[in-house]
């Protein structure tokens, strides 16, 4: 086997022998640019040291045994070895366990097990990668044909592995002749990719600097008599700004970081007043900047649940990186089912995409779902919607936005307005909206005006969403009413439930026939028309109680829309669904579905 891999250019690093047609690890080496030293050898893991150039890192590659008594062994040494190491380490193989009820199919997840497994990554500081590509990397056929899948292969990193390789990124690729995906890691520093039209983004570090207040007076008085455009010469001159004088944040640091070292050797050697003096204005102005640097991380990190003012500056850096990389599109299938990984076709794509999306106009027929019962405003209600806005009422909801939640396609974030609202108040009422615009990993993409009003980021699309799927709420009753949508009993004498409706979640519930998936499809087709709203089947999941059988399933999926891509969840794959629906109440509601037998025969 040795000769196999030195003829492809391969040299063994450390091997440990299979065991049958079972275990067994080899690490390989071709790059000749690259000292690779062995540091640990077990048997289910072999640890060693990456040197290139001036950077070094670890790595180990596992390989778990799937007997739960020997795999607790690897979880020690893998502790054992988190002891050993200090710096950028990442783990990748075959861990034969999942994290998550989510990364498994058609078989049964183990709490105490993930639990275990969770606990040794925190022990060893670390955390999973992620992957691109298919959601699952082992599969095999049990009794009866059914197909369980499991993602038992995995990647594990600690901080510093993530902050020296930021663009790394793993990906699933297809299997061949194994049950097991082979998990490809790109960990070299990708090329820097040309710089797009990036958007501008408000830094609330500039907030901090005492000239900056000046900087958004002088410019909003300067524009014309329209938001927009006061906003645009602020953009302008913050920039501006940003360039000539406030500077940057990690060049300054350096520099200051750079004198004060320097005034403190001085001061080892020979007392002196004045540079004591400097050493405790250096000291100041270095406070500050670091105090930038954390509001610049915190800002961009998006993480809400950690307090700014806690010097977490390393770890808002990290969640930085990692949300970037986690959103970034590597690659797409484009329409003619092709895979396309060049910017430019992505980008086209993606504003190609989104324009045909957004401005299409769908034919809407208002009458389709006819007249029936819904509840309706008094008089005095509708006068209080149509009254002006007070501009108590426009300080009352700004002041109520969270401050860092991203940003409008101006750039500005909530904190902007409430910073400067006692000369931004008499304008702001009166702001439109701007072009539609696509953001292309971080890029701006061609704007283009939709036509259709609905959509995910205008301030009224909530209040509308609400609106439509209230009426959607009081159509299923009426139908109800009628006879003819059957709901379903929760127990004996509990309440009978048709539907159910959460922020972003809707759970219809009906007798498991023909007939009843008939009316519900046929409710969702009449609700379509008349709101122009469409159901994603694709995002849909479709389940029946344990003892629906296998053939009136069958008749079940196809009484669904022609080419329907619903995915149907068996009830013992119940808890694999459990962690996508919201809230304890929704759990204990489906837990009497599973084994209540007044309910377990015909519901839907």
């Amino acid at each position: 086997m040795k000769s196999f891999w030195n003829n492809l250019g391969y040299q063994g690093v450390g091997i440990v022998e299979a065991n049958g047609h079972s275990e067994g690890i080899w690490v390989l080496c071709s790059n000749s640019n690259i000292s690779v030293r062995v540091l640990d050898v077990v048997d289910q893991c072999i640890s060693f040291e990456i040197t290139m150039g001036n950077t070094s890192s670890y790595c180990s590659a596992v390989y778990a045994n799937p007997h739960i008594h020997r795999r607790k062994e690897l979880w020690g040494d893998l502790t054992r070895i988190a002891n050993m190491i200090h710096g950028p380490w990442i783990v990748l193989g075959d861990f034969n366990d999942v994290l998550l009820q989510s990364e498994v199919r058609g078989g049964q997840f183990r709490l105490a097990r993930a639990e275990q497994f969770v606990e040794t990554l925190e022990d060893c500081g670390m955390f999973d990668m992620g992957t691109i590509g298919r959601r699952f990397t082992w599969y095999m056929k049990v009794k009866g044909g059914v197909q369980v899948a499991k993602k038992l292969d995995r990647v594990v990193i600690n901080q510093d592995w993530r902050l020296i390789f930021p663009e790394a990124y793993t990906e699933v690729l297809v299997r061949l002749h194994s049950d097991h995906c082979p998990l490809f890691t790109r960990c070299k520093m990708a090329k820097r990719a040309t710089k797009g039209h990036r958007p501008f983004r408000f830094q609330a570090a500039w907030m901090t600097h005492p000239l900056f207040r000046n900087v958004v007076d002088t410019a909003w008085n300067r524009g014309a008599p329209d938001v927009v455009k006061y906003l645009l010469e602020v953009q302008k001159d913050a920039t501006s700004f940003n360039k000539k004088v406030f500077g940057n944040i990690f060049v300054k640091k350096r520099g200051l970081e750079r004198l004060l070292n320097d005034v403190q050797i001085t001061l080892e050697s020979r007392e002196d007043q004045q540079l004591r003096i400097k050493e405790q204005v250096l000291h100041q102005e270095l406070n500050a900047v670091l105090l930038q640097e954390e509001l610049l991380w915190y800002q961009k990190s998006k993480e809400q649940w950690v307090r700014c003012g806690d010097r977490n500056t390393k770890f808002f850096h990290l969640q930085t990186v990692i949300r970037r990389k986690r959103n970034k599109i590597h690659g797409l299938f484009l329409e003619d089912g092709s895979w396309a990984t060049e910017t430019m076709t992505l980008e086209m794509a993606a504003n190609s995409f989104f324009q045909k999306l957004f401005s299409t106009r769908e034919d809407i027929d208002l009458d389709a779902m006819r007249p029936f019962p819904c509840p309706s405003l008094s008089t005095e209600s509708c006068q209080k919607l149509v009254e002006p806005v007070t501009s108590e009422e426009a300080k009352r909801a700004v002041m109520t936005m969270s401050s860092f939640k991203a940003p409008g396609p101006d750039g500005f974030q909530a904190i902007f307005y409430k910073k400067f609202w006692d000369f931004l108040s008499n304008d702001v009422c009166g702001l439109v909206k701007r072009a539609f615009e696509v953001l292309w990993n971080g890029n701006r993409l061609q704007n283009f005006n939709p036509k259709r009003r609905l959509r995910q980021g205008d301030p009224m699309s909530p209040y509308l969403f609400v609106l439509c799927m209230e009426m959607l709420a009081c159509f299923i009753s009426h139908r109800v009413s009628q006879d003819l949508w059957n709901p379903v009993a929760v127990s004996r004498n509990g309440p009978r439930l048709s539907h159910l409706m959460f922020v972003d979640d809707l759970l219809l519930f009906c007798k498991a026939s023909k007939a009843q998936v008939i009316e519900v499809m046929h409710c969702l087709d009449l609700f379509s028309k008349a709101s122009g709203l469409k159901v994603n089947l694709h995002k849909s999941k479709a389940q029946c109680s344990k003892r629906v059988s296998e053939r009136r399933k069958g008749v079940l999926s196809g009484s669904l829309t022609s080419g329907s891509a619903m995915i149907w969840v068996n009830t013992w794959e119940l808890t694999s669904v459990m962690p996508e629906l919201p809230g304890r109440r929704l759990r204990r509601l489906l837990k009497k579905f599973r084994g209540s037998s007044p309910v377990g025969k015909d519901a839907y």
